[in-house]
């Protein structure tokens, strides 16, 4: 009954180090700095999702990767403990001091899920940085194109910012439906390197469908917010694939004998794989207008029988 559980557990904890440290060290880069990049650390572009062993600028990912790491590192810590409270049942749920006091051992499971679930609100709660993470990957493509939608400026400057943009995007376009491989994977476990080119080939397909989406919303786009969360989730499993690819190949180089690492690091490759996929279906097979419209009703006092034997207010 516990496999799972502990599976869940196992293939996520050492993760969620790598993704703190990696960005921890971009963290102390000061802003122009150029970096070497080393294995055990290497700078993961989430927009082409590669892992750079050359020297790097790092100012322009900082922002990015540790929102990228705040979400994924912090739901997925609640996921863990979550599953740790399900196979210790009650003992779980009761506090260490009761269970000390009952001769008992004292893991304070309890404690760890209340700290857990706060830090998926503190510091900027996930729904705020999947916005955030959203509004990261449209800058780029609103500088460039957000002048020619805007009706307040003259007809001359929006047609010169629309020129602009369609040579851009002319040259920009096509080079996400070209078969290029992730480039710096000499040298590394042929396993692993498959799993860096799916990623690096779904980050393409990432960045085709989010254009896709400007223009077909404009700047309504970022009105779009379950459209945008999907994109979001899709990129940090994304960061996540290669991030853990990149540390499993580090312990290689390291010595860790490879079905210490290999497994581990393939099924959960594997797994996001299965995410990625059912999270690009949900972009264009959803409910998300219905689900809108019936939201509205509930908003507007339309089905007020649903509150009917509920608690409604506290005294």
């Amino acid at each position: 009954m516990v496999r799972p559980e502990r599976l869940l557990m196992a293939r996520q904890r050492p993760l969620v180090e790598r993704l703190c440290r990696l960005v921890a060290a971009l963290g102390d880069v000061q802003p122009g700095e150029v970096v070497e990049v080393r294995s055990d650390c290497g700078i993961i572009r989430p927009e082409r999702l590669l892992i750079d062993r050359q020297c790097a600028p790092v100012e322009r990912f900082r922002r990015r990767e540790a929102a990228l790491a705040k979400v994924w590192g912090t739901e997925a810590a609640w996921r863990c403990v979550d599953e740790c409270l399900q196979i210790r049942g009650g003992r779980g749920y009761e506090t260490a001091s009761s269970r000390r006091q009952r001769g008992e051992s004292a893991e304070p499971v309890e404690r760890m899920m209340r700290d857990s679930r706060i830090n998926t609100i503190f510091e900027g709660s996930s729904e705020i940085m999947r916005l955030f993470i959203a509004r990261e990957a449209l800058d780029p493509h609103l500088k460039k194109a957000a002048g020619a939608l805007n009706s307040r400026l003259p007809m001359g400057e929006r047609l010169k910012t629309a020129a602009r943009a369609g040579l851009f995007y002319a040259g920009w376009y096509p080079r996400q439906w070209l078969p290029i491989g992730p480039g710096g994977l000499t040298g590394m476990d042929s396993k692993l390197a498959r799993h860096v080119a799916w990623a690096a080939r779904n980050s393409r397909r990432l960045a085709r469908r989010l254009f896709h989406s400007m223009a077909r919303y404009g700047p309504k786009l970022e009105r779009e917010q379950i459209l945008l969360g999907r994109y979001v989730d899709i990129g940090t499993d994304l960061f996540a694939m290669a991030a853990t690819c990149s540390r499993a190949q580090s312990l290689l180089e390291q010595g860790t004998p490879r079905e210490q690492v290999l497994p581990l690091a393939d099924f959960f490759c594997r797994e996001t794989r299965l995410r990625i996929r059912g999270r690009f279906r949900g972009v264009r097979q959803n409910n998300d207008r219905r689900g809108y419209r019936l939201a509205r009703q509930v908003l507007a006092d339309d089905l007020l029988w649903l509150e009917s034997g509920i608690v409604g207010h506290w005294d």
